[in-house]
């Protein structure tokens, strides 16, 4: 997962920082020097933004001080960290905006804006881009393989349970990746799958279910085929 925060700059330029790699992290704090400006300290750059708002806090004590917020990506999960601002600072996304309580992390897993006064125009946005997820693969696999087994049983009720399951699960990975349109065709070859399903009429029906069976078993394989990809790539 990386990460790029987007603001405007002092002269109305869009700046956006990125954060590839575990430990990178940028700062956000009211500068006195810049006439009250919000800053961004990029290991060490400063860049003075658009946002000119005196409840912004400022960094004290140099350069260990409090009085900051800090959006930082470690062990590949991106956060958004308040250390110890003098008025609230808000996360906003898709479930709604809270308060970033003092010197706690909070993950990001969709785009997000983190307010940095109770004022719109200290907006900072976030865009989080998963690019690859062991366990959303591995999962997914698992899950593959268990309907697998359960399409060799024979039970219609039971693999449209399963069918169910597993298309709501894929439903529910983040689509902001690079492997968004991997995502898109596992899900389209799964509807596959429910489809067939869905459509048996007469489950004492040796040849038709014969068939479900076999279409099911090739679109698994399929899926599991590229998956296995995805994890050679990475």
């Amino acid at each position: 997962m990386r990460a790029e925060i987007r603001v405007r700059s002092r002269d109305g330029e869009n700046l956006v920082f990125k954060l590839n790699q575990d430990g990178e992290s940028i700062e956000l704090y009211r500068s006195l020097e810049e006439d009250h400006h919000t800053v961004v300290n990029n290991n060490g750059d400063i860049y003075v933004t658009d946002i000119c708002d005196a409840s912004v806090s400022k960094k004290n004590g140099g350069e260990n001080g409090r009085g900051y917020i800090e959006i930082l990506k470690r062990r590949s999960q991106i956060y958004v960290k308040d250390h110890g601002s003098s008025y609230d600072t808000y996360l906003r996304n898709g479930w709604g905006e809270e308060v970033i309580g003092t010197e706690e992390k909070y993950p990001l897993h969709t785009d997000s804006t983190v307010k940095l006064s109770d004022k719109e125009d200290s907006s900072v946005k976030i865009k989080v881009i998963e690019e690859y997820d062991d366990i959303t693969w591995i999962l997914m696999k698992e899950k593959i393989e268990a309907f697998e087994k359960i399409v060799e049983t024979g039970s219609v009720e039971k693999i449209d349970q399963w069918s169910e399951r597993i298309d709501k699960y894929i439903g529910s990975i983040n689509k902001n990746s690079k492997y968004e349109d991997d995502i898109k065709e596992i899900q389209n070859n799964f509807n596959t799958v429910t489809n067939l399903v869905s459509n048996i009429t007469d489950t004492n029906d040796e040849k038709s279910m014969s068939e479900v069976k076999s279409r099911c078993k090739t679109v698994c394989q399929g899926i599991k085929g590229k998956i296995d990809n995805i994890e050679a790539e990475n």
